[in-house]
């Protein structure tokens, strides 16, 4: 443990390190609180320890350990048309996107283009993203990949809100993508013109008609009620944003296990994209749409030794793959799951979503990094002192009609002041009568908030006394207890001894 003091060697030391101060107070003071762990000629970086954020303590330090250990990052192959994850005309000069930014962080990235003819070697995975007009020496190099136990992150869309074609794209132009012949030989039905609608976890969007924001079904927020709380890929997360998704229907070949991941509520149903692209208002989607009571599949996972899809011969190198299916792409974008916010000049950029926490965790598992998976989007646990709460309330309780009384009859007092004293500043009355009225409510008026600032004592007083009881059983109740029991069973001993 080093403490960089100022103007020090240690403090040079720190910042040549990566680590990050925080001015404390005034003058040359700082505050560091970081990490740098190495081992032989690798070193790894936590920059600064956010006090402010203890759920992500245990992700952040098993990411710089495993950072550290490893001689290498993963390597991956990344194929995407989308604006943020590829090279094009659409995106110049614009930030990158936050997942983007991630897969690159953590992982060798290899972008591949969709004219290539094939993979590069020794991919430790593969991710696909909304997949348009990939050649097919590409596609049967991809097939192969899988055949031979390849793992794959494959992301289609029937209705990408930020595909590649730009803002120049004309009206109706087709923003979906699918993954065939290889989706449907893995056993995987998708369809490109359906879009889910999910009543239950609709998002609420500004129509930029009025200030109010209403609910549109092709935006939806996906809770623990929709995602796989037996899988650590979704284990842990809280909610998921997406816009409109698709769905797949699952038919897996023989020894092929295939789960869900995220899944729509049964307040839902399919319906045409051509519903979104001519225009039409969440009002008007909601008016037609009638839920059929099913839980439609956003998201899937497979696991198993692959068919084919360019070739009935499997070849004799073919191993267990593992696949992870999403059916949407705008999930990746940050106006899904990020909130940007300018503070004394400094951008902090503060997720409401898990959409970043899951594609770390897919691809993680994907690269045999799972001992990460499960320690991102945890929350902490609180312990609220549920008696002390509850005696709390109902003190607050009792005592509420009296206090209200008193305040209502305080402004009412108020009020007769403010006439009696009218427009003078002095606040004298104008005669006798009006001075004794004035003289009496100010009276009053000081009777009622000794009696109000008297309840409020004796709630703290109450909650206090309370608190130190609480604090007394805590503290000699257990070893109080277990003298008891040590009492107990040494004299049931005895007894015993004696006959």
């Amino acid at each position: 443990i080093i403490d960089p003091t100022p103007f020090s060697e240690e403090e040079d030391l720190a910042a040549a390190a990566g680590l990050r101060s925080l001015p404390v107070g005034e003058g040359s003071d700082s505050l560091w609180l970081g990490l740098v762990a190495q081992a032989q000629d690798r070193h790894s970086t936590l920059d600064f320890l956010d006090v402010y954020e203890p759920a992500f303590y245990e992700y952040q330090l098993a990411r710089v350990i495993r950072q550290v250990s490893r001689p290498q990052r993963p390597v991956i192959g990344l194929i995407s048309t989308l604006p943020s994850h590829a090279p094009g005309p659409w995106n110049e000069g614009a930030h990158p996107w936050v997942t983007d930014d991630q897969l690159r962080e953590h992982y060798d990235v290899r972008d591949i283009a969709t004219e290539a003819e094939q993979l590069p070697e020794n991919l430790a995975a593969l991710v696909v993203l909304h997949p348009k007009g990939l050649s097919l020496p590409l596609l049967q190099h991809i097939d192969q990949f899988i055949v031979r136990g390849g793992h794959l992150l494959l992301a289609v869309d029937p209705d990408a809100q930020f595909d590649g074609q730009g803002d120049d794209a004309p009206l109706g132009a087709d923003h979906a993508s699918t993954f065939e012949p290889l989706l449907r030989r893995w056993g995987v039905l998708f369809d490109p013109t359906k879009v889910i609608g999910d009543l239950d976890n609709a998002l609420l969007v500004g129509t930029g008609r009025s200030d109010r924001p209403v609910r549109h079904l092709g935006f939806a927020g996906f809770g623990t009620n929709s995602l796989a709380g037996d899988n650590p890929l979704t284990q842990g997360l809280h909610r998921l944003d997406f816009a409109t998704p698709g769905y797949f229907v699952l038919h897996p070949p023989a020894g092929v296990i295939a789960s869900a991941l995220i899944q729509s509520s049964t307040a839902s149903a399919p319906f045409p994209v051509s519903d979104l692209v001519y225009g039409a208002t969440p009002e008007t989607l909601r008016h037609g749409f009638h839920p059929d009571g099913k839980r439609y599949i956003l998201a899937a996972h497979l696991r198993g030794v692959m068919p084919a899809a360019f070739t009935e011969v499997v070849p004799s190198s073919a191993a267990a793959a593992e696949i992870i299916l999403i059916a949407d792409t705008d999930w990746l974008s940050d106006a899904l799951w990020i909130r940007d916010q300018e503070i004394n000049g400094t951008l902090y950029r503060e997720p409401w979503a898990n959409n970043g926490d899951f594609l770390l965790n897919t691809v993680d598992e994907l690269t045999g990094g799972s001992e990460l998976v499960g320690l991102r989007g945890r929350t902490p646990k609180s312990r609220p002192l549920e008696r002390l709460d509850s005696l709390r309330l109902r003190a607050d309780q009792r005592l509420a009609a009296s206090s209200e009384a008193l305040e209502r009859r305080l402004a009412e007092v108020n009020r007769q002041i403010e006439d009696l004293s009218g427009d003078n500043t002095d606040g004298a009355a104008k005669n006798p009568q009006q001075q004794g009225a004035l003289h009496d409510s100010e009276s009053e008026r000081r009777r009622l908030t000794r009696a109000l600032r008297g309840i409020r004592h004796e709630l703290d007083r109450d909650a206090l006394r309370l608190g130190r009881w609480l604090y007394v059983i805590n503290l000699f109740g257990a070893p109080l207890v277990v003298c008891g029991l040590v009492f107990f069973h040494l004299r049931r001993r005895r007894r015993y001894a004696r006959r």
